[in-house]
């Protein structure tokens, strides 16, 4: 429930009325609260309903009437003009449905039910409360025991290890017959040339090493690169077959 106070321990008042907006600027008595010492006016959702809504809050204009007729404004509240230029207070008040239990049990400030805003007149001071969210009780609550959601893990990426090359002795041993195949092979292609440069006498430098020697040099050295490559490359297809 809304409630518009005004205090004013100084001003000794037989009767306060206001009027407002909310009544179609009927003139409504206001009730005096003896415990508190102060004037009230409460504004249900039926009268904030009849005020203009800006920003999904209900503007009230308002003004007071004291015991010999006369209206004024209270400084303590804020002031606008309405349509036809009359400097009024104003009041900026949440709409929202209320049941009749939270009704009864809102209290000056804003009650459990909360989402309500209070002004309050005073001599000394203005005390103005604003709770902007509007939830009850019960959905505050629940909100509280809902789990948080754990933040994400990243991911480390994983180092990538290469699989070490295992050379097998039979690969070798297939490999080295190859190659001494392929130098016999050559020999033999080799060998008439050979010959005929040894009854040359303008080849004789050629005929001075033996071709079988260059041939087998050649051979290794072929048979080196020939095996370090397939052990990268040869082995490797072999184990994931």
């Amino acid at each position: 429930m809304n409630t518009i106070v005004f205090k004013h321990s100084q001003t000794k008042l037989s009767s306060l009325s206001i009027a407002g907006n909310f009544t179609q600027w009927d003139i409504k008595p206001m009730v005096f609260n003896d415990q508190d010492q102060q004037w009230e006016f409460q504004l249900d959702q039926d009268l904030l309903a009849k005020c203009e809504v800006k920003g999904g809050k209900a503007v009230t204009l308002f003004k007071f009437i004291d015991d010999s007729g006369t209206w004024f404004t209270d400084d303590n509240f804020a002031k606008e003009s309405d349509e036809v230029g009359n400097e009024n207070n104003a009041m900026y008040m949440t709409l929202e449905e209320m049941a009749p239990q939270q009704q009864e049990e809102s209290v000056l400030g804003g009650g459990e039910g909360g989402g309500v805003e209070t002004s309050v007149g005073v001599a000394d001071e203005e005390v103005y409360d604003e709770n902007g969210d509007d939830y009850d009780e019960e959905e505050l609550i629940g909100r509280e025991n809902e789990p948080s959601s754990p933040d994400p893990t990243p991911m480390n990426p994983v180092a990538s290890q290469e699989t070490p090359v295992v050379i097998n002795e039979s690969d070798l041993e297939d490999n080295y017959h190859e190659t001494q195949e392929q130098s016999l092979e050559q020999n033999r292609y080799d060998g008439p040339v050979s010959r005929s440069r040894q009854g040359s006498a303008e080849t004789d430098v050629s005929t001075k090493g033996d071709p079988k020697d260059y041939n087998n040099l050649l051979h290794s050295i072929i048979f080196f690169f020939r095996s370090l490559f397939y052990r990268w490359f040869g082995v490797g297809k072999r184990e994931h077959q």
